[in-house]
């Protein structure tokens, strides 16, 4: 429980081996307590060795033996992971280093699984950033980095395999230098397009200490720092001078490099007592090399591990270089609770627009943006409050109101509950408390957001697999709660009260893109079936799992092929045992857009003649849609005037269209790239209308009038109207057909095109196999952005843009024509609008149009502007 002391908790960490997500039970004191955690992730890009880090650290600790070291990948405990070789989940060890206990979460590398890196990322404060020494920055580092940093989540840099540039390429003293320079300039180059003022100064710099180089799988790694403490009394020298004198190149070329590169010589040459008489020189304690078995790995890693253990050098850096919770959340408070205001516009253009403002004389007198600064006394209230939860976050007080963040749900070893995983920023949690949980677009000013008043049965530790039970856990830990399964599909906000807002949901760096549609083989299995999708919906952040109602199949959609494989396989093996599944051949995502602009209204008229609605549709910018993606802007702001003001100044949008009474909201979800603006004039019960027009515009831009996908990036604005007075006749019924009617008509009027997911394609392969690699791509419709070479080897990384449309058997043609040498990654990049018109017949959107339409069981021709446009 919550009063165990420090001993007892290492005690149990000692007896454990793999901990998905692991915690430690909370301490008595936490203030005195947090200080002593740190929490953090270890990220790459797949293969780069961060499950053998992992294991290195444990090694440290004793959980796992020397000699499983680096071979074992403890945290890899799926069947489908030992199967594939892979990391698919976000995995935990807990282990303990100079007083401080240290949660290490390993993620999957592979970018089909970015949002399990992105639930850790949230729960934790710091993350390591691993990267092969020789391939340096690769796509999923870039990933990794753009998520720490959005999440206000620190970094510290190790640079992983620097075997292979001794053992491989055979790189001499000056040549590793140079490319370790490389390597961390090249992080450096990438972190610093990212300025965050709550994290300041992120440069990695070895004389800092916030890097490390080595060999996770040989067993050894060292900072500047560690070679300091060894050679600074040798030296006379202080620390500080040491390390200073240390990283010159000239001096880590003789006295850090080639010392070590004398010992993987030896090994390899089987001079093992040689090798081991070196280290004799130095005075570095190490085991025996002379027993009958040993490999020359093993050698290296007595040796190696004996003077630089990989363990004791990386969890020193995270003590040192990495924030505890209660440092950590002085400075993300403000990003994960944004108290329902918008807090990422620039204030330069805020102070730009006063100015120019003040210049007009207008003060924006009767602007409907200035409802802003209108606030009810019962408003006044929930802002007061939220202040108060926003400190108690700041301070990680865990006798403040109860916030806590659920990033991910984890079922348990029968695969018939979850529980709800998660971090607490403010509070304590107990077994049996009553708590209330609000979804991500919860406004306790909305009353049409609904909050659910829950008990949390059990509140426990995931440890080694097994849920210990716990009676508290206070603020910067993280816990899982049993109970809350019935009231959280993926994730939620857990909090005290039905005032409080929720914690910022999180932002994924990839997006389901890739469709799948499945079904029992057999009808009796059917019932068993929709349980197990329910339980596949928990089981990923990101997975999108749903009924198609016409065709009233079950599509799956992930980021790639290999997660909607692998959440297939998860759903037949685990969530659905004993149920035969069959599955079509995958699909895509498209969405509809326009690319001109209509000026001339389009008409919708109800079908009782007595209501009409006249609509103009204009594209909106991209990177305003993802604004609202990503709930940056957000239809009921808790500053419209600063919404409003932050619009025109970006946008070049009327202010005017953005106050309460003129933005009826973004369609057909809170967080949907569509906007209905009312632009009308003097137009009698256009308020009391809004909650009839909004539902057939959400409906409209839910399915576009071309095929039924999604509509993307477009305004609406209702310019006219004329309403009836009774309300009898301008209900729902009559008023959502005629929106989703006009909505239609206008796109069709402005030149409705298909917009298609574009795939950042990273295909790593030698020089003498890139020929085949361009020919592929170029058969792929792949826009080619260039390449990069390796340092010192003859591997290339050519990167292109691909159509996800054009990815299905990219990875078995790539491996076929290339002799299993390319190794691609593909990760969601962007949206395209298709060129070609879908209205002309034969064209390529005309054809992948018809083939939706048949898939979806519409009427097979692609409709025509005459089919919705009406006329007085």
């Amino acid at each position: 429980n919550h009063t165990t002391t420090q001993p007892q908790v290492l005690k149990k960490l000692n007896s454990c081996q793999r901990i998905p997500f692991s915690i430690v039970p909370p301490p008595p004191s936490s203030e005195a307590m947090s200080e002593k955690i740190r929490n953090l992730t270890i990220a790459a890009q797949v293969d780069a060795g961060k499950t053998t880090l992992t294991d290195s650290l444990m090694k440290n600790e004793g959980l796992i033996s020397a000699k499983k070291s680096g071979d074992q990948r403890s945290t890899d405990t799926m069947k489908q992971e030992q199967e594939r070789g892979i990391t698919i989940k976000s995995m935990g060890v807990s282990v303990k280093h100079k007083g401080h206990v240290i949660n290490v979460i390993d993620s999957p590398g592979h970018v089909d699984f970015s949002s399990e890196v992105t639930a850790a990322v949230r729960v934790t404060d710091g993350v390591v950033i691993l990267i092969d020494v020789i391939d340096g920055v690769m796509v999923q580092t870039e990933n990794v980095i753009r998520q720490a940093i959005a999440d206000k989540v620190r970094p510290v840099l190790v640079i992983n395999k620097c075997d292979r540039v001794i053992r491989e390429l055979n790189k001499t003293p000056e040549e590793i230098y140079d490319l370790l320079c490389k390597d961390i300039a090249e992080v450096n180059g990438f972190l610093h397009q990212f300025e965050d003022k709550y994290l300041g100064d992120l440069t990695i710099d070895a004389i800092k200490g916030n890097v490390a180089f080595g060999s996770a799988y040989h067993g050894w790694m060292f900072r500047v720092q560690d070679m300091a403490e060894f050679y600074a009394p040798k030296l006379g020298k202080t620390l500080e001078e040491t390390v200073k004198f240390l990283w010159k190149k000239k001096n880590f070329c003789k006295m850090v490099l080639t010392p070590i590169i004398t010992i993987y010589n030896l090994v390899e040459e089987g001079k093992f007592k040689d090798a081991s008489q070196l280290l004799d020189k130095i005075k570095v304690p190490h085991g025996d090399v002379g027993k009958e078995g040993l490999k020359a790995k093993d050698v290296t890693r007595i040796l190696l591990g004996s003077w630089l253990p990989a363990g004791p050098s990386v969890l020193t850096m995270i003590v040192d270089k990495l924030p505890s919770p209660q440092e950590a959340q002085k400075y993300r408070a403000e990003y994960l609770y944004p108290c329902g205001a918008l807090d990422n516009f620039d204030e330069d253009d805020e102070e730009e627009e006063e100015e120019e403002e003040a210049k007009q004389g207008d003060g924006e007198e009767g602007d409907e943006a200035g409802e802003g600064k209108k606030i009810s006394d019962g408003d006044a209230a929930i802002d007061k409050e939220n202040e108060a939860v926003l400190e108690a976050i700041r301070n990680c007080d865990p006798d403040g109101p109860l916030v806590m963040y659920v990033s991910k749900m984890i079922p348990d070893a029968t695969c018939t509950r979850f529980y709800a995983f998660g971090r607490i920023f403010s509070g304590s949690l107990t077994s049996g408390q009553k708590v209330v949980v609000i979804d991500a677009d919860y406004n306790p000013k909305d009353p049409s957001k609904k909050a659910r008043t829950v008990s949390a049965q059990q509140v426990v530790t995931v440890m080694a697999g097994k849920m210990q039970p716990v009676d508290k856990v206070l603020a910067g830990n993280t816990c899982g709660i049993m109970g809350l399964d019935k009231s959280i599909l993926k994730t939620a906000t857990i909090v005290s009260s039905k005032l409080h807002y929720p914690i910022r949901d999180m932002k994924f760096v990839v997006a389901p893109v890739v469709r799948v549609a499945i079904a029992p083989k057999n009808d009796s299995d059917l019932a068993k079936f929709k349980v197990g999708v329910r339980k596949l919906k928990m089981w990923d952040p990101l997975l999108e799992v749903e009924i198609d109602e016409k065709s009233g199949e079950t599509i799956v959609a992930g980021a790639g092929e290999l997660q909607v494989e692998v959440s297939i396989t998860q759903l037949q093996t685990e969530f659905c045992k004993g149920v035969e599944i069959v599955q079509k051949e995958p699909v895509v995502n498209y969405c509809e857009t326009i690319v001109e602009e209509l000026i001339k209204p389009a008409l919708a008229k109800s079908t009782n003649k007595h209501n009409r609605l006249y609509m103009t549709a204009a594209p909106i910018p991209d990177e305003l849609v993802v604004e609202i993606e990503e709930k940056d802007v957000v239809p009921n702001p808790r500053d419209l005037k600063l919404q409003a003001r932050h619009l025109h100044s970006k946008y070049g949008l009327n202010r005017d269209f953005f106050g309460s009474k003129r933005l009826w909201g973004f369609g057909p979800t809170d967080t949907s790239g569509n906007i209905l603006i009312d632009a009308t004039s003097s137009v009698a019960y256009m308020n009391e209308s809004k909650g009839n027009v909004m539902p057939g515009f959400n409906t409209a831009t839910a399915e576009g009038p071309l095929c039924g996908e999604p509509v993307r990036a477009v305004m609406f604005n209702i310019v006219d109207a004329k309403l009836h007075s009774d309300s009898v006749h301008r209900g729902a019924d009559q008023l959502s057909p005629t929106t989703r009617r006009a909505v239609h008509a206008a796109m069709m009027l402005a030149g409705v095109r298909l917009v298609e997911p574009m795939f950042l394609a990273c295909i790593t392969v030698p020089q003498d196999n890139v020929g085949p690699v361009y020919s592929i791509l170029s058969g792929r419709r792949a826009e080619i952005m260039g390449e990069k070479i390796a340092e010192g080897s003859n591997t290339v990384e050519v990167r292109a843009h691909l159509p996800v449309s054009e990815s299905f058997g990219f990875d078995s043609q790539l491996k076929a024509e290339t002799s299993g040498r390319a190794l691609p990654q593909c990760t969601f990049s962007h949206w395209r609008i298709m060129p070609e018109d879908p209205l002309e017949e034969g064209s390529r959107t005309n054809i992948i149009a018809l083939a939706i339409r048949k898939r979806k069981k519409m009427k097979a021709d692609v409709p025509n502007v005459a089919d919705f446009v009406e006329r007085l």
